[in-house]
C-alpha cells in the first residue's frame, strides 16, 4: 500500500538514487525498532497517554 504509493511517486517525480536509498534505509531502521520494541514502540507513550487520561488531562474520546 504505502510502498506502492512510494513507487508511484518515485516514477512520477524522478527521485534520485540517494532519496530512494535513504527512504529504504529508514524503513529498515523503523521496522527494526518495531520488531525490537524500542522506544517509541515499547509501550511508553501508550502508558503516558493512559496516565494523562486517568488524571483528566485528555479527552477519553481522542
Amino acid at each position: 500500500m504505502i510502498e506502492e504509493e512510494f513507487l508511484a511517486h518515485q516514477r512520477m517525480y524522478h527521485y534520485p538514487f540517494e532519496v530512494i536509498e535513504g527512504a529504504e534505509q529508514m524503513l529498515r531502521r523503523l521496522q527494526s525498532k518495531i520488531e525490537k520494541q524500542d522506544f517509541p514502540f515499547d509501550g511508553f507513550l501508550t502508558r503516558q497517554l493512559e496516565q494523562l487520561q486517568a488524571e483528566g488531562y485528555l479527552d477519553r474520546q481522542s
